[in-house]
């Protein structure tokens, strides 16, 4: 069916309109939800109105990339934001590829690669086309009366420019007010903006072209999805059993013999340590890094001898099973050996950034891993791309769900608090200037906590000055346009106006670079950031 080419160009330049009002000059916030919503709508639309319907299929994708969307609008942490914002688009452009044949829960790794690179490339390609096309359709006027439409056109324009300046000049004599906002108006056609009128024009117009070319796609190609053979893999199996199973049982010998000797170092705990003449640091610490990589390392190698690996009788299908049990029960140990490592570092040493990261991702690594023997068991080896990315989208909801920034204030704070009332002995007290580099995240958490936490004045002298630091930091912050509104700093700043009298009681001294903050007691705390691990 032929497409209406002028409707999609039409709309794609609309949303190069849109592109440039939300986010020019802009920090990412409300406007990128919003515009992936419009985008999303948009597509449909144009589908239904060339009479093709999604697949329901498609629809399941939907939840993933408003969930991710929006979760750039409520999150600041980092990390949060980044994964959040990379799969939106990831997402987005799988709904592109499958939108009338809604394959795309049936793709193996090859599928991935193949369909999203048919979409880059169309994605240039197919606006040309469509120039092309519109130029060769007939039109149902003759050029000559298009010629003459254009220069009535110009003639009007030139003949109403004069009329509208006398009116203009007067109305500006008549009324201060809108003189102002005429002057305000006529800046604009400065000569020293031009340049960056070119930028935005040259945004626009990238913006629609490269949405035409997914829309059209998506029109044009979706629904004839080509998927490889179910007994296709990416690469040629090139290993035997021999091979693979010389592999296999070299590492699962490897892996049993370090959790045989070592299982008593791995959960010996705090008692193993005086045992081995180790600290905290040297035990924990260049532990659970290694451990987790070693894990994720196991789950590639499965991965990798999956694909090469021809098993062509039941016996060798069964001896390959065994081994790859055997691997994954052995990582299993490893992981609760790092989990295990980590939680007494954090116990010694209090939660970061990272040390958060490595929490979840040693959760999601042994699902991945145990996704992989189940689909091996069943031979649904095209599903290993499928449980991988549906594990990558766990591991973002949990970013999402527990709030990184927040989740390292309340164990930090909590950890603290346990230490006071309990006389626990740990290495190391609350480090409160970490706090600085945590996000508007944390703020809320901090306010409630040090209104309600049993900590002693010290404590809650240095959990205060963090907060009069990072009000600091959000009040000397350019205002912030309602594209770029963020629920995280609406948050935040809600949090510390709660707490005005509090910290108004300590003495904020500045040379425009650095801050430090002198509490009531008459201590010094220092406005800049340090860093853990």
């Amino acid at each position: 069916m032929k497409l209406n080419l002028r409707r999609f160009w039409w709309v794609s330049l609309f949303l190069g309109f849109i592109l440039d009002l939300l986010f020019w000059k802009k920090w990412i916030g409300l406007n990128f939800p919003l515009f992936v919503m419009l985008c999303l709508l948009t597509g449909f639309a144009l589908l239904k109105g060339e009479n093709q319907h999604p697949n329901w299929k498609t629809y399941i994708l939907l939840p993933v990339i408003l969930i991710c969307a929006w979760g750039v609008f409520v999150r600041r942490e980092p990390l949060t934001v980044l994964l959040d914002f990379v799969f939106t688009l990831f997402a987005m452009s799988l709904v592109a590829v499958t939108a009338s044949g809604g394959k795309w829960v049936e793709y193996g790794v090859l599928d991935y690669f193949r369909n999203l690179f048919r979409l880059w490339l169309n994605m240039w390609v197919l606006p040309i086309q469509a120039v092309v096309e519109l130029h060769s359709t007939p039109e149902e006027k003759n050029p000559s009366e298009r010629g003459r439409t254009f220069w009535q056109i110009v003639r009007g324009l030139l003949l109403a420019i004069p009329i509208l300046a006398i009116f203009a000049g007067l109305l500006a004599s008549a009324d201060a007010v809108f003189n102002q906002e005429l002057v305000n108006f006529l800046a604009i056609f400065k000569i020293e903006n031009w340049s960056e009128y070119l930028f935005q024009l040259i945004l626009i117009l990238a913006t629609a072209y490269a949405l035409l070319g997914v829309y059209l796609f998506a029109a044009r190609f979706s629904k004839n999805e080509k998927l490889t053979a179910k007994d296709q893999t990416v690469i040629p199996q090139l290993l035997g059993i021999t091979e693979s199973g010389i592999i296999l049982g070299s590492v699962v010998v490897l892996f049993g013999f370090f959790v045989m000797i070592q299982f008593r170092y791995f959960f010996g705990g705090g008692a193993n340590i005086n045992l081995s003449g180790y600290t905290y640091a040297e035990y924990a610490r260049r532990g659970f890094g290694e451990l987790v990589l070693v894990a994720f390392g196991s789950y590639l190698l499965l991965l990798g001898l999956a694909s090469l690996t021809r098993r062509e009788t039941w016996t060798q299908q069964w001896v390959y099973h065994i081994l790859n049990t055997i691997l994954v029960a052995l990582v299993f140990v490893i992981l609760s050996s790092a989990y295990q490592r980590l939680v007494l570092y954090e116990s010694a040493y209090g939660f970061s950034r990272l040390r958060t990261y490595t929490h979840l991702a040693i959760v999601c690594i042994a699902i991945l891993l145990l996704g992989v023997l189940i689909l091996e068991t069943i031979r649904h080896q095209r599903a290993f791309a499928l449980m991988t990315l549906s594990t990558a989208f766990l591991f973002i909801l949990l970013l999402n769900w527990i709030n990184v920034d927040a989740f390292i204030v309340r164990q930090n704070i909590g950890r603290e608090v346990a230490r006071q009332i309990n006389s626990e002995q740990v290495p190391v007290e609350l480090d409160e200037r970490y706090f600085l580099q945590l996000s508007e995240d944390a703020v809320p958490q901090m306010v409630h906590l040090v209104q309600t936490a049993s900590l002693d004045p010290e404590t809650k002298d240095k959990i205060s000055a963090s907060l009069v630091c990072m009000r600091v930091r959000l009040e000397t912050t350019e205002v912030i346009p309602w594209q770029s509104f963020n629920w995280a700093r609406y948050q935040a700043e809600r949090a510390l106006t709660s707490v005005t009298p509090l910290l108004n009681k300590y003495t904020l001294y500045t040379n425009g670079i650095n801050h430090t903050v002198q509490t009531p007691s008459g201590e010094i705390f220092d406005c800049s950031p340090v860093g853990i691990d």
